[in-house]
């Protein structure tokens, strides 16, 4: 069992990932985990890393100042 509170970050134009997502927020709530989540609008994978096409610097910005809030 998850001790910790939890932070997620979806990119909503990612399939793959995104595929999961309704079973794994199931799974969280079952035994209510403390978790935030985020989803970033009309973004792909990779749009926090700018090695990548996908890479978006206000959004990555938004992603990154969303973790230092979370810690």
């Amino acid at each position: 069992m998850m001790r910790r509170p939890l932070m997620i970050q979806l990119a909503e134009l990612d399939k793959s990932v995104n595929a999961s997502w309704p079973e794994y927020k199931q799974d969280l709530e079952a035994p209510t985990i403390d978790y935030v989540i985020d989803i970033y609008p009309q973004m792909n994978h990779g749009f926090h890393n700018d090695f990548t096409p996908c890479y978006d610097p206000k959004n990555a910005e938004l992603a990154w100042q969303h973790s230092i809030d979370f810690f």
